[in-house]
């Protein structure tokens, strides 16, 4: 009998021991849900993802997608959200929670919070920025001189060679705020009070209109071609990936200024695990990741302890608070509350 009770422990033992040896464990693992941006994907899925599972017992599900698509996937979801996570652009943060679609942060549970310069710290603490770019204008330097304003764009010698974005994004309302600028002669910040100047400019823009982009891929190729030669309100991140891959392209910030972008992260509201969602984001916004982040992607960091280093050494990618000063900053809560209307009359007097 003694026999069999030691033979049935050294079994269970070695149960026990295999299961340990193929990397299972006793802790259940929760699948958590989380849409990064498309140029982000793949590092996330490499270098990211295998991190957050060895320290946390979650499953990472990752999606690509634009600001409008996480929040097309909030409103859809809110009465039982799928989704834990979502990356945004900061204006689309001050969407969302007017909505009531995302959930404030615990500092308790994201203690690295702190290390976060104070400005990207969101919305009282509804979201919070991770990587930093710049809208300028993008330009051939072999086929043209560089900008140095926004009004360039404007003139008749460019009639058919000027690529504005969508309204839809956040590239195109800060277009249009420029035009505004542009047609009235205020500041930018101004003029977005004032929006028959910012209507009044795109419509005298329009003769040199070639087409509007969404995605800035094909816009960079003409440009680099020659076909195009303004891209307005691009990014510093979308231009200098492009830029490496070979095209002939450059980014300028035109004596206005360019405009401030922040790739920005939530959680979802009400979502199954909210605050095992907040301990991955906790270690996204970390400075290990940050760090990981700037060697992959032309954005800056937002936490405080991240060195300069990687692919924005040399380039005109924003690096810490001096930098973004100097960029234009707008009023996104007001913008939030108007958008729908001037959605609505870009459509019927913008759009072709």
């Amino acid at each position: 009998m003694a026999k069999k009770i030691i033979g049935f422990v050294v079994t269970m033992v070695l149960i026990v021991s295999l299961h340990a040896f193929a990397g299972g464990d006793s802790e259940e693992r929760t699948d958590i849900y989380m849409q990064v941006y498309s140029d982000y994907e793949e590092f996330v899925r490499d270098q990211w993802v295998p991190m957050i599972e060895k320290a946390l017992p979650v499953t990472m599900h990752i999606e690509p997608g634009v600001s409008m698509d996480a929040m097309a996937k909030m409103r859809a979801e809110q009465s039982a959200p799928k989704h834990n996570i979502m990356f945004m652009d900061s204006p689309i943060v001050s969407l969302a929670k007017k909505d009531g679609l995302i959930a404030k942060f615990d500092e308790s549970v994201m203690p690295n919070l702190a290390e976060i310069y104070p400005e990207f710290v969101l919305e009282d603490g509804y979201g919070v920025g991770i990587g930093l770019a710049a809208m300028g204008i993008v330009y051939n330097p072999e086929k043209t001189p560089p900008p140095t304003s926004w009004a360039e764009l404007w003139k008749p010698e460019y009639k058919g060679q000027v690529s504005p974005p969508t309204f839809d994004q956040t590239n195109g309302i800060v277009f249009w705020v420029m035009a505004g600028a542009i047609q009235s002669g205020k500041t930018p910040q101004q003029a977005l009070y004032d929006p028959d100047s910012c209507f009044a400019g795109m419509k005298a823009l329009l003769p040199n209109v070639q087409s509007f982009w969404k995605s800035d891929a094909q816009q960079l190729q003409m440009v680099s071609s020659g076909d195009l030669t303004f891209m307005g309100a691009a990014n510093t991140k979308g231009t200098y990936a492009n830029k490496e891959k070979g095209l002939s392209i450059e980014w300028v910030q035109p004596k206005e200024g360019a405009f401030q972008l922040t790739n920005s992260a939530v959680i979802v509201k009400n979502n199954p695990n909210v605050e095992l969602s907040m301990r991955v984001l906790n270690m996204v916004i970390s400075e290990e990741f940050q760090s990981i982040l700037i060697q992959n992607v032309f954005v800056g960091p937002t936490n405080s302890k991240v060195k300069l280093s990687g692919k924005i050494e040399g380039t005109n990618v924003p690096f810490g608070p001096e930098a973004v000063e100097k960029l234009v900053q707008v009023d996104w809560n007001y913008i939030a509350a108007n958008r729908a209307e001037w959605t609505e009359r870009w459509n019927k007097e913008i759009v072709r």
